[in-house]
């Protein structure tokens, strides 16, 4: 017997789908045997599948120096398994995409966002679908090496402590006081500025 939903009018032969549920639907076209005339009929199937669902991609953020492969279905809400996995063509350098498991390993990843489709194609009477998910590396920050300075107690000369460090430091970071400091001086943290006055 077919599957329930969906309405056949066998007046007209006509078979609304709407809603059908996932499977084969037979109908049989029928001439009665008539005036010395063998009955004849044929059938005809009516396969439903399923509309598979790409679900709704989303982010992620790692540091360029992450070296854990990401599984990007993970990445995804509501999605069905046996898709395939595209990389974005404008995708920056380095990384290895394998699109058969779908991962993605930042070992070497330059900094920028990366993409990657995951998708159906039409078949089977279904629409195609697709998703996008989207993998942001962003940069190490270096604060530099430790530094220092020998000065007089009687110095009033403002110290920049940005130029006492060593390696190559990144701008942008935050500057606080060591709690032992000794009293005296002024430190303004928004400058990175110590005042020895």
């Amino acid at each position: 017997s077919n599957p329930s939903g969906g309405t056949l009018t066998a007046g007209t032969g006509s078979f609304d789908p709407t809603g059908v549920s996932v499977g084969t639907y037979t109908f049989t076209y029928t001439f009665a045997a008539t005036g010395n005339c063998a009955l004849d009929q044929a059938s005809v199937t009516v396969i439903v599948s399923n509309q598979p669902e790409a679900g709704t991609g989303g982010p992620t953020t790692i540091c360029e120096t992450s070296t854990t492969a990401i599984t990007l279905f993970s990445l995804i809400t509501g999605g069905d398994a046996g898709g395939t996995w595209t990389a974005g063509g404008a995708n920056p350098s380095g990384g290895t995409f394998t699109a058969a498991s779908g991962t993605f390993d930042p070992t070497g990843a330059s900094v920028g966002t990366y993409t990657f489709t995951y998708a159906f194609a039409a078949g089977g009477g279904c629409a195609a679908d697709q998703t996008t998910v989207t993998v942001n590396v962003t940069e190490q920050k270096d604060a530099g090496n430790n530094g220092s300075t020998n000065i007089c107690a009687t110095s009033t000369t403002s110290i920049t402590l940005f130029n006492l460090l060593t390696g190559t430091p990144d701008v942008g970071g935050t500057w606080t006081a060591g709690g032992s400091n000794p009293s005296g001086g002024t430190f303004t943290a928004g400058t990175g500025t110590f005042d020895p006055t």
